[in-house]
C-alpha cells in the first residue's frame, strides 16, 4: 500500500505561490485605477503652476520680485511681515503713508491691517480720517 506523505520542504513553495498569487490579484486590481490618479495628478500640477505664474506677476507688477525673479528690498521687506497683509504692508511703507500721521491715525490705520473675521458693521470715517482711508485704499486697488 502506497502513501502519500506531504514532504516539508514543498509545503514553503507553495505557500509563496499562493501569497505571489494574491499580491498579483491586487496589483491588476490597482493597475486600472492608476491611470484616473495619474490625470487627476497632472491636473493638479497645472493648476498649481498657473497660480504660481499668476502671483509671480502680481509680484513682478507690484515691484516685489525683478524681471529675472531675484527678491527685491520691496519684497524682502513684505516677507518680514507676518501679522497682517504682507503686501499692502510693503505697499503702504515704501509709498510714505505712515510718515505723515499723527500717533492716533498711526494706530488706527495699523489696525485695519491686523487680520480678523468678517463682521456685517462697517464703520464709516469723518470727515478728518477720509484723506488716511484714500491714502489706505490707492495701494490695495492696486493689488
Amino acid at each position: 500500500m502506497h502513501t502519500s506523505k506531504i514532504r516539508p520542504f514543498l509545503i514553503l513553495p507553495a505557500i509563496l505561490y499562493a501569497k505571489n498569487v494574491k499580491v498579483s490579484q491586487l496589483i491588476a486590481c490597482v493597475v486600472p485605477r492608476q491611470a484616473p490618479a495619474n490625470a487627476l495628478l497632472f491636473s493638479y500640477d497645472l493648476e498649481l503652476e498657473t497660480l504660481c505664474a499668476c502671483r509671480t506677476k502680481v509680484l513682478k507688477r507690484l515691484h516685489h520680485v525683478s524681471a529675472d525673479g531675484l527678491v527685491l528690498l520691496k519684497g524682502k521687506a513684505a516677507c518680514e511681515i507676518d501679522t497682517a497683509d504682507e503686501l499692502l504692508c510693503a505697499e503702504l511703507m515704501f509709498n510714505g503713508v505712515f510718515s505723515g500721521l499723527d500717533k492716533h491715525q498711526l494706530v488706527a490705520l495699523v489696525a485695519c491691517l491686523i487680520p480678523c473675521e468678517k463682521t456685517q458693521v462697517s464703520a464709516i470715517p469723518n470727515v478728518g480720517e477720509t484723506c488716511v482711508c484714500m491714502r489706505f485704499r490707492s495701494p490695495k486697488r492696486r493689488m
